[in-house]
């Protein structure tokens, strides 16, 4: 039987079928256990740039929407570069300073397509492809081709040189997380199991005892460009109900990656760092459910914590409390391991950018995009800046 996100792998070369409205879209979505589309926001490979879709009144984005536009959000200067376009469908984006990738139904053929935009004009489209990311200085282009049809459905993953044009089959089937920052480095998510025990033969990784590989179905590897090998780096088991965000791993330097799964003794997703030689180490053991999981350049690690949990931790009556929302967390190493605290922010989703941690909360009848510098929060005293008045169509 296949898991929800072998689904959603699938279903990721097949959205056009579930374009046809919001309603029937949304209900694929939550039966995936993802809110929104898979990757609504994305952040370019230097952890500056940030692109997303929003409405005319500069309302972000999150799902399915007409009469909307893709922006450039600059981190460090919160200056905003438009992208005027005519996709009303997009999920899985990828962006660099100038260039935005992201995945859609360009033919009408229910089948996925990668359009790559570069300073607001169209530069490629890359049919029957999905899961597109884009190197830190938009030069190349890694994403995940489908192979087969049906329930036959399988995905290679390519490198793309988006100046000759060039294309390059890794052999890895699997989906694309990442570049390292110095861009000698490709992460990936495989189910293949062939492809696991093939890459970990002559390894000694403590993590993979019997046991855990049999547990877990998710494998996270690197392709290395220098000497073309792959490598099995670490097992992922998604806890239960995990939004597809949350099972992303993301870079955090040249060496190391930050995901979260569940443990032995745990079905709740707990976060964890891990290097390119497969050494793991554990950040939270708290039981919060953390999501998200992101480190800032402050060296900091932010995620979300939800509604239920926050309200249990706290002994509150979430319905009573009105706590509707889920809570920002920060945990910083210290000399007595990670130390977490509540940063008293309610959100719905957040990216950490720049010198800034970019949030979504609804206000009234429409979400509002917030940035706060990571500066105030290290001083405890956040003043969140509004800035869907810069969002708004000029």
């Amino acid at each position: 039987m296949k898991s929800k996100i072998d689904k959603l792998f699938k279903a990721g070369f097949e959205i056009g079928k579930y374009a046809r409205g919001v309603t029937i879209l949304s209900g694929v979505l939550a039966s995936l256990g993802c809110l929104h589309l898979p990757k609504p926001i994305s952040v370019s490979g230097d952890g500056r740039y940030i692109a997303m879709r929003v409405k005319g009144d500069g309302e972000v984005i999150m799902n399915k929407e007409e009469n909307s536009r893709f922006i450039i959000l600059d981190g460090l200067t919160n200056n905003v570069q438009d992208f005027p376009d005519t996709f009303d469908m997009s999920f899985w984006l990828s962006n660099s300073a100038s260039k935005i990738a992201f995945a859609s139904d360009v033919d009408k053929d229910e089948d996925t397509d990668i359009v790559i935009l570069n300073n607001g004009k169209l530069e490629n489209i890359i049919s029957d492809a999905a899961y597109p990311c884009l190197s830190l200085n938009g030069g190349w282009l890694a994403y995940s081709k489908r192979i087969g049809d049906g329930k036959d459905i399988t995905s290679k993953i390519m490198i793309k040189n988006l100046k000759t044009k060039e294309e390059f089959n890794l052999g890895i089937e699997g989906l694309v997380t990442g570049f390292s920052p110095d861009n000698k480095y490709l992460s990936y998510l495989t189910s293949n199991e062939s492809i696991a025990l093939a890459s970990l033969a002559g390894t000694n990784i403590d993590s993979f005892d019997g046991d855990e590989f049999k547990r877990h179905k998710y494998f996270l590897g690197t392709y290395c460009f220098v000497d073309k090998k792959n490598k099995i780096i670490a097992s992922i088991q998604p806890s239960k109900g995990i939004g597809f965000p949350s099972l992303y791993p993301k870079w955090v330097n040249n060496d190391q990656l930050v995901f979260q799964t569940t443990t032995k003794n745990s079905e709740d997703g707990e976060i964890f760092l891990v290097n390119k030689n497969g050494g793991i180490e554990p950040i939270t053991s708290n039981n919060l459910e953390e999501s998200i999981p992101q480190i800032g350049k402050d060296g900091k690690l932010y995620f979300l914590v939800p509604k239920e949990v926050y309200a249990e931790k706290e002994n509150l009556n979430s319905k009573q409390n009105k706590v509707t929302k889920d809570f920002l967390y920060v945990s910083e190493k210290t000399n007595l391991g990670w130390k977490e605290r509540n940063l008293g922010i309610n959100a719905e989703f957040f990216t950490v950018a720049g010198d800034n941690i970019y949030y979504m909360t609804e206000l009234g009848d429409s979400r509002n995009l917030y940035s706060v510098s990571l500066k105030s929060l290290d001083n405890r005293n956040p003043q969140p800046i509004n800035l869907n008045e810069k969002l708004k169509r000029k």
